[in-house]
C-alpha cells in the first residue's frame, strides 16, 4: 500500500516538475525497464530486505534534493527522475516479498489483499500531487518523508531471498527470527563458491603430492 502509492505519486508528480512535460515522461517511462532490470539482480544479491529498505532511502533523498533545487528546471528534473528509477526498483522489491513473506496456505490470499490495499493506497497520490498548490516544495517533501519512513519499515522486514518459505500460519509466526541483519546473500553465495574452489584447489594440491610421493 505505501510504496503503491509513492510509485503513483512520483509517476503523477512530474507535471510539477519545471521542464517540459513531454520530455519528462518521456524519460520517466524509459527508466521502467532499466529499474525492472536491475531488481532482478539486486533482489538476488542485496536480498529483498536491503532491496527495499535501500531502493526507498536512496528515492527519499532524491526527492529531497529536488525540493531544494526546485528552482533549477535542469537539475531538479535529472534528480526526480534518479527517484523515479529507485521508486521503480522498489515496487518490484514490494512485489516480490509480498508473495515470499506470506505462508504458503494463506498466500494466495495475501497477496489478493495486498493487491486491494496497493490500489486504496493509490487514492492518496493525487493529493499528494495537488499539495503543490500551497506550495511547490510540499509534494516533493511528502514523497521524501514517506519513502524514508518506509526505508526504515522496510529494513525491519524478514530477508526471504535464499531461505525456506513458511507454509503455516505457525511457520510465519517464527519466520525471520534469528536472522542475521546485514545479511546479502549473493554476497554470502560468492564467499562460499570462493571457499568451495579453495577447498578443491587444496584437496587437488594434496592428491597430487600424494600421488608423486607413491610414484616415487
Amino acid at each position: 500500500m505505501f510504496i503503491c502509492s509513492l510509485f503513483d505519486a512520483h509517476i503523477r508528480n512530474i507535471s510539477n516538475l519545471n521542464y517540459s512535460i513531454y520530455a519528462t515522461f518521456t524519460i520517466s517511462a524509459a527508466l521502467e525497464l532499466p529499474a525492472d532490470l536491475a531488481a532482478i539482480w539486486g533482489l538476488n544479491w542485496l536480498g529483498r530486505r536491503w532491496s527495499a529498505a535501500l531502493s526507498l532511502a536512496l528515492s527519499g533523498v532524491c526527492m529531497a534534493g529536488c525540493a531544494l533545487c526546485l528552482h533549477d528546471g535542469l537539475l531538479s528534473t535529472v534528480i526526480a527522475m534518479f527517484g523515479r528509477f529507485f521508486i521503480t526498483y522498489a515496487m518490484n522489491t514490494g512485489t516480490q516479498i509480498t508473495f515470499e513473506v506470506a505462508p504458503t496456505e494463506l498466500r494466495g490470499q495475501g497477496n489478493a489483499l495486498a493487491n486491494v490495499f496497493g490500489q486504496f493506497g493509490m487514492f492518496f497520490s493525487p493529493i499528494i500531487v495537488h499539495s503543490a498548490v500551497y506550495h511547490p516544495t510540499l509534494p516533493f517533501l511528502i514523497l521524501a518523508f514517506g519513502s524514508l519512513v518506509g526505508a526504515l519499515v522496510a529494513s525491519m522486514l524478514p530477508e526471504t531471498a535464499g531461505v525456506e518459505l513458511p507454509d503455516t500460519v505457525a511457520d510465519a509466526e517464527h519466520f525471520g527470527v534469528g536472522d542475521k541483519f546485514f545479511r546479502f546473500p549473493g554476497f554470502e553465495q560468492w564467499m562460499e563458491k570462493r571457499k568451495a574452489k579453495r577447498q578443491a584447489k587444496e584437496s587437488s594440491g594434496i592428491f597430487t603430492v600424494a600421488t608423486q610421493e607413491t610414484i616415487a
